[in-house]
């Protein structure tokens, strides 16, 4: 069974694949619109208001530890953000939480097999392997799949968000 993932990318280096099943809605936003929140992780950039819900955003690339600080003094103005929830279908009400991630363009929808997705690779830091859910290889590129669920759990375990 063929499974869709919308690959996106972090930064001109770094890309990774989420699963089209988490993916609630793509949006773009200026900068200017985030509201900050002081006193949180920097890799929590604040909220921005979706249809008059507050919408955590989470600057994904800098909590994977995947940030340029040249490609952050390039920061543009209009952003772009994927909201993520655990159920797409739900993802929307308010019982279901819900995560802005920025990301810094989309670059394809991929449609793989099952059974090309392999385990992470043991050079990935041990930090951020709990979030994906394994790695897959397309044109020649691995590329690591974004676990949601494991995503989600940690920040409200370390009471970042919801």
């Amino acid at each position: 069974m063929n499974i869709d993932y919308l690959q996106v990318g972090l930064s001109k280096k770094e890309s990774l694949l989420i699963p089209t099943t988490n993916a609630v809605e793509i949006i773009s936003r200026k900068r200017s619109d985030i509201c900050p929140i002081p006193g949180l992780l920097s890799s929590l950039l604040g909220v921005v208001n979706q249809r008059g819900r507050l919408l955590w955003v989470l600057d994904l690339a800098s909590l994977l530890g995947l940030t340029d600080e040249r490609e952050k003094k390039l920061d543009r103005e209009e952003v772009t953000i994927v909201i993520l929830a655990n159920d797409r279908k739900r993802g929307m009400e308010e019982q279901q939480p819900t995560i802005g991630c920025l990301v810094s363009g989309l670059q394809e929808m991929i449609s793989l097999e099952g059974d090309c997705i392999e385990p992470i690779e043991p050079d990935f830091s041990t930090k951020i392997t709990d979030f994906f859910a394994g790695m897959t290889v397309t044109e020649n590129l691995s590329l690591p799949i974004l676990n949601i669920a494991n995503l989600l759990a940690h920040l409200q375990h370390n009471s970042l968000i919801f």
